[in-house]
């Protein structure tokens, strides 16, 4: 059986190419994902706010999240992954490998690996 992954997701991102690709890459990994922009999500949502996203997060294996190109993580996101936390299960963050200034020189990366900086 596949594992269930929730895939935490600004709604910025609902309905986007980078969200059709980031569930195009969860399965290739083998998860079936649970997206909370479904129809049955949006519903409890509006009922119940973001604590009806707690149920659906926890009852999921794995969490993978996609922060904001700056590395910010949004504060829907960051609560579900929280929720994740606290029931010990894996997170992952989907990389944001289009953003180059996140790529150090070979001198910077040097000198953070001498000073152990992180």
């Amino acid at each position: 059986m596949k594992k269930k992954c929730y895939y935490a997701h600004g709604i910025h991102i609902f309905d986007t190419e980078v969200e059709k690709t980031d569930i195009q890459w969860l399965k290739s990994l083998g998860f079936k994902v649970e997206n909370p922009n479904q129809h049955k999500h949006i519903v409890g949502y509006n009922k119940k706010g973001m604590t009806y996203y707690e149920a659906v997060v926890k009852e999921c294996d794995v969490l993978a999240f996609r922060s904001f190109m700056d590395n910010k993580i949004g504060a829907g996101v960051a609560q579900e992954i929280i929720w994740m936390f606290e029931v010990s299960k894996p997170i992952i963050e989907i990389p944001i490998l289009v953003d180059s200034k996140r790529f150090l020189p070979v001198k910077e990366t040097r000198h953070r690996i001498r000073q152990g900086t992180w």
